[in-house]
């Protein structure tokens, strides 16, 4: 039986709550990949949700996790200067 990343598909019914998540946190796990695009994950970023997010790829110096740290924090503002709640598609079969 293939998994999910050797089949290539992760849909929102994937997403299952970490442990220690309850009412007033809610923790999830997001396959994401040095190799994915980071267009992609601006997107995401952009288009949901989120109080803190925490890098799992390039964290291997203090300097690439203050980077990511960066882009954090340029979501956030960009996110709160946004009128639309997510990022449009590029087409149906995009995402």
């Amino acid at each position: 039986m293939l998994t999910k990343a050797q089949r290539g598909q992760f849909t929102w019914r994937d997403l299952k709550q970490m442990k220690g998540s309850h009412i007033n946190l809610q923790v999830y796990a997001v396959p994401y990949s040095e190799h994915s695009s980071f267009f992609e994950l601006t997107c995401f970023a952009l288009s949901i949700e989120w109080e803190k997010m925490i890098a799992t790829v390039n964290v291997g110096s203090e300097a690439s996790r203050a980077k990511m740290n960066q882009w954090f924090e340029r979501w956030k503002k960009e996110k709160a200067k946004r009128k639309e709640p997510f990022v449009q598609y590029r087409n149906i079969d995009y995402w």
